[in-house]
């Protein structure tokens, strides 16, 4: 969770905001128009993934997902791996050398079920605090 998004969530939690209200909230649609500031691409009217804007949920803005990983296999080098494997991930290289995993199409993080997981687990982690 960025931490963008879990001072969104503080905020319309305040606003008495339920669960699923904010969720919706975080709807891409909903959110470009409210939050112009939450995402550098909101500036231009582009999605960071190819997912229907009523559908695209922004609350999952990192992959929880992914992993920083540095991987040897034979000469070349790969970075990053999918946690779920997603089908999505690619990997590209720049040198041939040093393989990098692309996640830009998956589009797990940006389902409702997902970014329910996502907005509980924060909300777990804040009650310890």
């Amino acid at each position: 969770m960025t931490r963008r998004s879990g001072r969104l969530i503080r905020k319309l939690k305040r606003r008495g905001l339920s669960d699923r209200d904010i969720l919706d909230f975080f709807i891409y649609d909903n959110l470009i128009h409210s939050e112009k500031r939450f995402c550098p691409l909101f500036a231009s009217g582009q999605k960071c993934h190819i997912f229907s804007a009523d559908r695209l949920n922004c609350l999952g803005c990192y992959c929880p997902y992914f992993e920083l990983t540095v991987e040897e296999k034979g000469s070349e080098i790969e970075c990053g791996s999918c946690s779920v494997n997603s089908p999505a991930a690619q990997r590209f290289s720049s040198d041939g050398k040093v393989k990098i995993l692309d996640c830009s199409m998956c589009v797990i993080p940006h389902q409702a079920s997902t970014a329910m997981k996502v907005l509980r687990s924060y909300q777990d982690s804040s009650s310890r605090d």
